[in-house]
């Protein structure tokens, strides 16, 4: 399988993506926080912070959908799982009171791959009236609103897909007669340096999340 991190310096028509929300009103209604049409890349990870535990909150890749909802994956069990994973699971989970819906809850997604996708990418997010949990029981959430305190969520995207694919072609081209593959231009570099040192804000970012 083609390992596209190894390649990104020697191609061109891409760049990476990442955005970043603070402070948003979660309510009963569903709302794209995040919605891009006819998009190709790769999705990279994304964490969240919420301070009531039946927030909705889901990632659309293509054809895969990712569930960041905190209290489905703490009843499943995904939490604290050795990094990295190959399920969103839950980083924090602090309790207002015993039997509270509110407090301070962090889900991270931190995937082993980047995982390509072609078609919608979107995120949304609500607070349900009412939720059916993996174990079979159904919750009626009591607040009508909810924060998404934080949320950021990487991926690289394919910009100009002649270009792209130009420059693969070219690249793959060259190893197969032998040949170095293309000089890396300065520009494409400091590009993948910046996003690399981006994610690395990301995870220092969801750390400091974690220990609050």
């Amino acid at each position: 399988m083609i390992n596209i991190k190894e390649y990104l310096p020697f191609l061109l028509g891409w760049e990476p993506k990442i955005e970043e929300i603070r402070d948003f009103d979660v309510t009963r209604t569903t709302q794209d926080i995040i919605k891009s049409m006819n998009e190709k890349g790769w999705f990279l990870g994304a964490v969240a912070a919420v301070n009531n535990r039946y927030v909705n909150l889901k990632i659309k890749a293509g054809m895969r959908e990712y569930s960041l909802n905190v209290e489905d994956l703490y009843v499943m069990g995904y939490v604290n799982p050795l990094k990295p994973a190959r399920k969103p699971y839950v980083l924090k989970y602090s309790l207002a009171a015993p039997e509270s819906e509110e407090g301070y809850f962090v889900v991270d997604y931190d995937p082993v791959d980047w995982e390509p996708y072609y078609g919608i990418f979107q995120a949304s997010i609500e607070l349900p009236t009412k939720k059916e949990l993996p174990n079979g029981s159904t919750v009626y959430p009591q607040s009508s609103t909810a924060k998404l305190l934080y949320f950021k969520v990487a991926r690289i995207v394919v910009v100009d897909e002649a270009e792209f694919y130009s420059s693969l072609y070219r690249v793959f081209n060259a190893m197969l007669l032998g040949k170095r593959p293309s000089k890396v231009t300065y520009t494409e570099m400091e590009k993948l340096q910046t996003f690399i040192r981006e994610l690395d804000k990301v995870k220092m970012a969801l750390l400091e999340l974690g220990r609050r």
